[in-house]
Parts: C-alpha cells; structure tokens; sequence
C-alpha cells in the first residue's frame, strides 16, 4: 500500500491569458519535489470564462504540451480542469496527465447555468474512476458536489479519494466548504480541493479554501484564505482502509444505479 504526495496549487491565473498563466506555472513547477499528484483549479489556464475562443487548448496547443513535459520531469501527475475544443465543441475538462501521458479525462457534468456555462460548453456525459498506484480516484468539478447523488461512493463506483477543482466564489464560500465536507463524510473518502483565489475578469472575488479532508469530514490541512499557496498533504491508504472496515456504512445503503 502506497501513501500518496499531493500538492494543491492555489492560485490566480491570468485573465483569458494562458500563455501568462502558463508562465506562472512554470515557475511553480520548478519549486516542486517529491510529490505524485499536483491538483490544479478549475480552469486554471484561463479563469472561469465564458470566453473560449482564445483560451481553449487541445493535443496540439503549447500549453498542453507544456503540462505534458512538466509531468513527465516531475514524474508525477499534473491535473486540474481547462476549456478544452474539440471539432466545433468547448469542454470544462478535467485532465489527469500521469509521467508525461495523458491516461484520463472527465468533462464536467453539471454546467452552471447562473453563469451561463451551458451555453458555451458541452454536457459531460458521467463520472469516471482513476486507478493510480492502487489507489481508486474520482474527479469532480466545482459545481458537480451540489450534487451528492450525482458523486455517491456505491458498490459500481467505489473510490478512496475524491479530486475538486473550483472557481468558486467568496460569496458562497460558506456554502463550497460544508459541502465538500459533507461530501467527504457520506462516502468515506479523503476529498482534495483546489479553488483559485484573487479577482476575476468580472470583478468576482475567490477566497480559495483549498485543503484537504479526511473521511469523518474533518479539514486536516488548507490554503490562507485569499493567498496564492501550495498545501502538500499525505494520503495513507492504511489508515482509511481500517476505517472502513471498522465502520461498514456502505454495506448497509440500497442497492441503485445511477442512468446517465
């Protein structure tokens, strides 16, 4: 059994500039050592923008080749949510890029309509599971934890860690830190969250409230509330394995499948 290294960047990406934010990273990257995982924010080349045209990437963009060698130095994961085109269709999609190798996407399901997200973006069509280093992880974005039935940790969709990546913002930070606490508590699960910080292109301020939860739902580690920061934070498979074992909540839960 593996223990996990994880890294949570807390950051302010450049407005609807990726080659800046791009930047950015580069000098973030080069601080980092020892790590397996590094959770990046939703949206983290460019900000939560209705704007794709010029912040979208796809296999050929140089950003994209950019997170793909800094994996690939690192020998480690770099993931987190960008706009993604594909054809003539924009995606918030969350990219798991493993030793220089992207080996997952998951296009996020629930598009914030307050925002108009759903005029812009494609629809993701369901969660998926990512198996690393015997560990099983499942990756959500931002608005997708409103959702608890969506996210529910079931006999067809087991995991051990949930992955949040967010722009969510300081007006509903009460709101963003119960439910990602609430999710960790119904499924038993260590919870990693990444929330950018700082002021958008439209004036809305994030407070950020990365960290990471354990599986009663308690926060053992998190960001400064408005600072750009790295939390490094150890996950033990041991310790939530006999968790689980002693408290057996799951055995008990009705038999359901979600249609998506």
């Amino acid at each position: 059994m593996q223990d996990l290294r994880i890294q949570i960047l807390q950051f302010a990406p450049a407005w609807e500039d990726i080659k800046a934010t791009q930047q950015q990273l580069a000098i973030q990257f080069k601080e980092l050592k020892d790590v397996d995982i590094v959770v990046l924010p939703e949206m983290f080349l460019s900000g939560f923008t209705m704007n794709p045209e010029n912040s979208a990437i796809d296999q050929n963009s140089e950003q994209y080749k950019f997170l793909i060698e800094q994996s690939k130095v690192l020998n480690c994961v770099v993931c987190g949510s960008v706009i993604w085109k594909d054809g003539d269709k924009y995606y918030n999609r969350f990219l798991w890029i493993e030793g220089g190798l992207e080996k997952y996407h998951y296009n996020k399901r629930h598009l914030f309509s307050l925002a108009g997200e759903e005029k812009v973006y494609a629809k993701g069509e369901k969660p998926i599971i990512i198996d690393y280093r015997g560990w099983r992880i499942a990756p959500f974005i931002c608005y997708d934890i409103r959702f608890p039935v969506y996210m529910r940790r079931r006999k067809d969709f087991d995991y051990d860690v949930l992955i949040v990546v967010a722009s969510w913002p300081e007006r509903r930070h009460f709101a963003w830190q119960q439910l990602l606490a609430a999710r960790a508590i119904e499924n038993q699960a260590y919870l990693i969250a990444s929330n950018r910080v700082g002021i958008d292109g439209k004036g809305i301020l994030h407070e950020g409230g990365s960290g990471m939860w354990d599986y009663f739902g308690k926060k053992k580690a998190a960001a400064q509330s408005f600072k750009e920061e790295r939390v490094g934070v150890l996950l033990q498979k041991e310790s939530i394995e006999k968790f689980r074992n002693q408290f057996r909540f799951l055995d008990d839960a009705d038999e359901f499948r979600i249609e998506y």
